[in-house]
């Protein structure tokens, strides 16, 4: 607890818990930015194998880790996003950027839609948690909703998504994520929001707000609540979190079913642009015959057609389906105006 010029850690000691594990292979007095001198140690990271940091000597007795593993600094080659996520290198207009951030940078770098091909300005940490959200084509929903959907649909279930008070009036307010008929039961994807932050007034207000939301589920007879914790958009995190939960013991399925690198891959796709594309192929469909196909509500359709309309990546009337809800009436129309 005193004060002292000599250093307090030995060269060859170790320092282990659920952080880091670290072992000192040097020591220095070295000057920080203002110029004073500060005990300094270099260490050997196991966990990473990095053996080029310096820590100042009352950060390692008060437990910071290595600064790679932390993604603190960038080394190329070891903890940049090229090398630790391969899977984001498609969004950067650059691809020399990948070498210049880590996954926890909030820097932002330009980068392209791979549905429209937008350019956009965009943080490396955003779209590492929760995917990349186009401003032009983007549908708002998150890398964990699209994951179960793809893996949902992958298994040939039906299912429900955004179920509310049009399906059930006991939801009143409510929209779940997604509702399986066929077992009554209902499962929630959870994004960061819900476990950051914790001392937060929006932390406090999602958490009332689902546990408001399972006890009325469980009070109108829904068979199974299922969570599944989504607050990395990452494959293996999720993949590891569906496995943990109950879904795939309800579903009667099991992991080796699964193909989860097509469930990641279609987690890029764009609600908006496949829903116009599904139009453009099939001009004969109502925006109620679409909705029974992506599992979603005429009214959400109908927005997304609304929305590829005026990008124009489809070809959609509201005002004219409304007034002709024949499929004959549709044909004549649209092959007319394309």
């Amino acid at each position: 607890g005193k004060r002292t010029k000599d250093f307090k850690v030995n060269i060859g000691e170790t320092f282990t818990n659920n952080k880091r594990n670290l072992t000192i292979i040097d020591r220095k007095m070295l000057p920080d930015s203002k110029g004073k001198l500060r005990k300094m140690y270099n260490y050997s990271c196991h966990i990473c194998n990095w053996q080029d940091g310096w820590i100042d000597e009352g950060h390692l007795l008060n437990g910071v880790g290595c600064s790679c593993c932390a993604k603190s600094i960038i080394i190329p080659h070891k903890n940049d996003l090229y090398t630790t996520n391969p899977e984001l290198i498609k969004y950067f207009k650059n691809i020399e950027d990948t070498h210049k951030t880590t996954t926890c940078n909030k820097k932002k770098f330009l980068m392209v839609c791979p549905n429209c091909g937008n350019e956009q300005l965009y943080s490396t940490d955003k779209l590492a948690n929760g995917g990349f959200s186009c401003k032009k084509c983007g549908d708002g929903i998150s890398y964990g909703e699209k994951f179960l959907y793809s893996l949902l649909q992958s298994l040939k279930i039906n299912f429900v998504t955004q179920l509310s008070h049009t399906t059930f009036k006991w939801c009143e307010s409510y929209k779940y994520d997604f509702y399986i008929p066929y077992i009554n039961t209902i499962v929630e994807v959870h994004g960061r929001q819900h476990y950051d932050d914790t001392s937060s007034e929006m932390y406090k207000y999602d958490i009332d707000n689902d546990i408001a939301k399972e006890t009325l589920s469980k009070e109108n007879g829904i068979n199974n609540y299922i969570v599944i914790d989504c607050r990395k958009s990452e494959l293996s995190y999720i993949k590891n979190s569906i496995i943990k939960s109950e879904l795939l013991n309800v579903l009667g399925t099991c992991d080796k079913e699964i193909n989860w690198l097509e469930c990641d891959k279609f987690t890029s796709k764009s609600f908006i642009v496949e829903a116009c594309e599904y139009k453009n192929n099939h001009p004969e469909l109502s925006t109620s015959d679409i909705g029974k196909v992506f599992h979603m509500s005429r009214t959400t359709i109908q927005k997304y057609l609304q929305k590829g309309a005026m990008l124009g990546i489809c070809i959609y009337d509201k005002e004219f389906e409304k007034k002709y809800r024949t499929k004959e009436a549709r044909i004549k129309y649209y092959s007319h105006i394309a």
